[in-house]
């Protein structure tokens, strides 16, 4: 009986721990994309200026 009590605890923990780890990533996520998006929108920029220069 205690056992099965531990196991169903354990199961409990460890999907709250991937719910909360999947929740820290879609967070982690939802910050740094814009980042990574206004980078590439900069070097394109560049790239832009640069070929306009030389162009």
């Amino acid at each position: 009986m205690a056992i099965k009590s531990t196991s169903k605890w354990s199961l409990l923990l460890s999907i709250l721990a991937i719910a909360c780890g999947i929740i820290c990533l879609t967070y982690c996520l939802a910050n740094w994309m814009p980042l990574i998006e206004i980078k590439e929108s900069f070097v394109q920029i560049i790239q832009n200026m640069r070929g306009g220069v030389t162009g």
